[in-house]
């Protein structure tokens, strides 16, 4: 019965239909004499067309990201370890159900019996997992690694999602926060090592900013494809919004990276900023950090009022920096610090200030692209 069930669902892709059809056959009589007899092979099939449902998932994930690998077997595995569990009880679990049916509903009918048995087991499943499920996301994780070559391919992006233009909007968008939090990791290293003179910090900046851009490339890529489906006007108009977006998420990156020379310059040639100097550095520092705190939560919570918070956050970073260069050119007049040292540090207010113009175009694209995908 069991073998049954996994093959026909497998056949006709339809679990619904599966049970349609036992129905069908249990009130024709063809599935045994006594009802208790007919009600386990029933169940039997049942439980087949839960696994049944499985093929399908893994054939859709065959071409799909690792989440979707693992969204498959996390279906897969929940069928076949419910089915086990029910087949060991297969007696206790036939008498619950007649019990059940004649209690509750006062009749003997073997089609109630059996859509009865679908949904008790499909309730008890979900019962029994419940409690796991933190364990079992760990253990999914654990046992389907992911079997990209290169590391700077794209984690979100699947093409099996482009037929259904929001979860793909959502999965670019996955795609384009991925990329913010890893400018501000380039930009984090940097800093550290502005304030630190530690020079192996930097390394990983250069690999960091192979994968914005491969994130940039693969997420216009994947948007432009996107295009060329049915899409709503608002959905049409969240095209450019995202392509323009990941572009400028690739310009912090660009920044990062010649901030990352500046500081290898700081280092190589032994330049020393004053401690006004620095804690200058800090407070803008600070700002752009509060930028990306607005600008991720806009983006992770549809939060529109955390996109407008990043816009405000960009004019003070543009009036901070106008100062520090003012008062920075002063200090240079002064003769309290070296020329060589002045000038990597006008640069590196400069390319800071650059960092939050791009983070503020995200920020404004994001508040307008919010309603589109509500």
């Amino acid at each position: 019965g069991i073998l049954l069930g996994i093959t026909v669902t497998a056949l006709i892709h339809s679990s619904s239909a599966t049970v349609a059809l036992v129905m069908v056959l249990g009130q024709a009589g063809l599935l045994g004499a006594d009802p208790t007899t007919a009600l386990q092979t029933a169940v039997c099939i049942m439980l087949g067309d839960n696994i049944g449902t499985c093929v399908t998932a893994q054939l859709a994930s065959l071409k799909g990201n690792v989440n979707a690998r693992r969204a498959a077997w996390a279906h897969t595995l929940y069928n076949v370890i419910g089915v086990i569990i029910a087949w060991i009880c297969l007696p206790y679990f036939v008498s619950l159900i007649m019990n059940f049916t004649s209690l509750l509903m006062n009749t003997t009918n073997i089609n109630t019996q059996i859509a009865n048995s679908h949904t008790v087991f499909n309730v008890l499943s979900a019962v029994i997992f419940l409690p796991f499920t933190k364990y079992y996301v760990r253990f999914l994780e654990t046992i389907i690694r992911d079997r990209r070559k290169d590391p700077g391919a794209p984690v979100y992006l699947d093409r099996l999602l482009l037929d259904t233009p929001v979860a793909a909007f959502k999965a670019t968008l996955q795609e384009i926060i991925r990329g913010v939090g890893i400018s501000r990791k380039m930009l984090s290293s940097v800093m550290s090592s502005i304030r630190n003179g530690d020079e192996e910090i930097l390394a990983s900046v250069e690999t960091d900013e192979a994968t914005v851009n491969r994130i940039q490339k693969d997420t216009i890529r994947y948007t432009v494809e996107l295009s060329r489906q049915s899409l709503t006007n608002d959905m049409s108009e969240l095209v450019p919004l995202m392509i323009n977006s990941v572009h400028n998420i690739e310009r912090i990156g660009d920044h990062a990276v010649n901030l990352a020379a500046l500081a290898k310059t700081c280092i190589d040639n032994k330049l020393v900023f004053s401690q006004e100097a620095l804690s200058e550095l800090q407070n803008i520092y600070i700002l752009i950090e509060e930028m990306y705190d607005s600008t991720l939560l806009s983006l992770q919570e549809d939060d529109a009022s955390a996109a407008y918070d990043a816009i405000q956050l960009e004019g003070r970073i543009d009036e901070l920096c106008h100062r520090i260069q003012t008062d920075h050119i002063k200090r240079l007049e002064e003769g309290k610090c070296t020329i060589e040292s002045g000038i990597v540090y006008l640069d590196i207010v400069s390319y800071m200030e650059r960092v939050a113009d791009h983070l503020h175009k995200v920020a404004k694209m994001r508040a307008s692209s919010i309603h589109s995908l509500a």
